[in-house]
């Protein structure tokens, strides 16, 4: 079955000649992993096996993040969950600086609220301080990303207790791992 779909994506790739962009989106077209062409809306031209187009929304997009614990200089305890908004500028750029955009806003983004929270004290904490001192910090143009938007979702100040930090208790049997027949143990 995955012979015939593949037989059947092949010919329909052969007269395939155009693409279309929708309102939404902005498309880039690689000529012979070489040249680039921004696609805007419309229709446009492409050239079977000679030509890649990669197509993107340009709409608002969001990210949760995982909520973060973070310790602030005066030793209390903050834990938050943002949600990060953000359009695509520029996808030459983005397609060219990025692997996987939203991994690496989410990663960006968590690194100077944590820098941000514990260089600073809980009353410079409040939520409205920690987006609008990010948002400044936090400039993606260099990577073709526009309209970044921060919402708390979450805030607290809290107290943590780490009953078990130490991973590596394990119970019952030792991991182990069979290779051709034979049991080596991982310690």
């Amino acid at each position: 079955m995955d012979i015939l779909n593949t037989i059947i994506s092949w010919i329909q790739n052969l007269f395939t000649w155009w693409v279309i962009v929708m309102p939404w989106e902005q498309g880039i077209r690689v000529r012979l992993g070489t040249n680039t062409t921004i696609l805007n809306s419309g229709f446009h031209w492409k050239f079977p096996f000679i030509d890649s187009v990669y197509l993107q929304t340009v709409k608002q997009r969001m990210i949760h993040v995982p909520m973060q614990t973070i310790t602030t200089k005066d030793e209390k305890t903050i834990t938050l969950m943002i949600g990060i908004g953000y359009t695509i500028g520029n996808i030459e750029l983005l397609y060219n600086t990025l692997y996987h955009p939203e991994t690496t806003i989410q990663c960006i983004t968590m690194g100077k609220i944590s820098d941000y929270i514990s260089n600073n004290y809980l009353v410079e904490c409040n939520q409205k301080y920690i987006v609008e001192n990010i948002i400044k910090q936090n400039d993606m143009s260099e990577y073709g990303i526009d309209n970044l938007t921060i919402n708390v979702l979450n805030f607290a100040v809290v107290r943590t207790y780490r009953l078990l930090q130490d991973n590596s208790i394990m119970y019952g049997e030792q991991l182990t791992m069979e290779e051709h027949g034979k049991k080596n143990n991982l310690n």
